[in-house]
């Protein structure tokens, strides 16, 4: 079992579940649950949605989706597994942000770690399930998340692996976990437009990424083909090759293996 565990946008999700001490198992039955419900957005609908925000002026709305919805079903788990916040975790657990406000990072931990660097912002005081909907609220998709004087959105705009923050925190060893977006092939159409538009998100942080990925003592990136930023044709497939890209380096990951 991990001491420390980092997340940013939908792996703040996976990060949560992991800090609860939820099994395999439970992961897998969260993501049938809830997966396609909070992040499965079709192309075709996108448009029709945005179309519809032109003609209603008077919307209060920054987002194509209410984000509560991310934090919800977060919550739903913690009161599962009896989890009532970050400092009822058997794991720690950081998750990364964004404030439009100020333009800083955002880095919300388990408890005070005393970390200093410019334009970032630490934090220690945010509900769980609120943490995760901030990293997780994905810029016009999702409403924004409000917090105190904070505007959050995605943490992915900024930092896709959050490394750094382990190693500031004095963590020994980090293992990095992420997908694998070096191969791209482009489309025409409606999916070629959205398909785009992702792509050029990925390119946004990809140097940060890269900086993470030599901060870290071992990466593992994730082949699928299924999956691309919130859409997820197969799930059983996504978990399957993830589970084979960890078997794949079974033998590299046994200095992170622990005493029980």
């Amino acid at each position: 079992m991990p001491q420390y565990v980092a997340g940013t946008s939908s792996g703040s999700a996976m990060a949560a579940l992991t800090a609860m001490g939820c099994s395999a198992e439970e992961m897998h039955r969260f993501a049938e649950k809830n997966w396609k419900k909070i992040a499965d957005f079709k192309t075709g609908d996108l448009l029709k949605q945005l179309a519809g925000l032109k003609f209603k002026k008077n919307s209060d709305k920054d987002g194509l989706r209410d984000g509560k919805i991310l934090g919800d079903v977060i919550f739903d788990m913690m009161r599962k597994k009896g989890i009532g916040g970050f400092h009822d975790l058997p794991i720690n657990l950081t998750v990364c942000t964004n404030d439009t406000r100020t333009t800083d990072e955002v880095i919300i931990t388990t408890w005070e770690e005393d970390l200093h660097r410019e334009h970032i912002r630490y934090l220690t005081d945010v509900p769980l399930e609120l943490a995760v909907r901030a990293s997780m609220s994905f810029p016009a998709l999702y409403t924004t998340c409000d917090y105190k004087e904070y505007n959050f959105i995605d943490g992915g705009s900024r930092d896709n692996l959050p490394v750094q923050v382990l190693r500031d925190m004095g963590v020994g060893k980090v293992l990095a976990i992420g997908f694998d977006i070096s191969e791209y092939t482009p489309e025409n159409g409606l999916d070629g437009l959205m398909k785009v538009v992702w792509r050029a998100l990925d390119l946004y942080s990809i140097d940060r990424t890269r900086e993470s990925k030599k901060l870290a003592d071992y990466c593992i990136e994730i082949k699928n083909s299924a999956t691309a930023i919130f859409s997820m044709d197969n799930i059983d497939l996504t978990i399957q090759e993830g589970y084979d890209a960890v078997m794949k380096h079974k033998e590299a990951l046994a200095p992170f293996r622990t005493e029980q």
